[in-house]
């Protein structure tokens, strides 16, 4: 998915699509960290949810 059509979802939808999921961010600038940023928030930094 490209972050255009990322940026597009709100926070709940953005946080139900990454939650659970290895994703790879491929990219160096500022967009790309972002996504990197959500992914690592919507998974707690790799914590498992009990």
């Amino acid at each position: 998915m490209h972050t255009l059509d990322y940026c597009k979802l709100d926070e709940d939808g953005a946080t139900k699509l990454l939650k659970g999921k290895k994703v790879v961010v491929v990219g160096f600038k500022k967009s790309a960290i972002d996504l990197a940023m959500e992914c690592a928030k919507a998974n707690q930094g790799g914590k498992q949810e009990k």
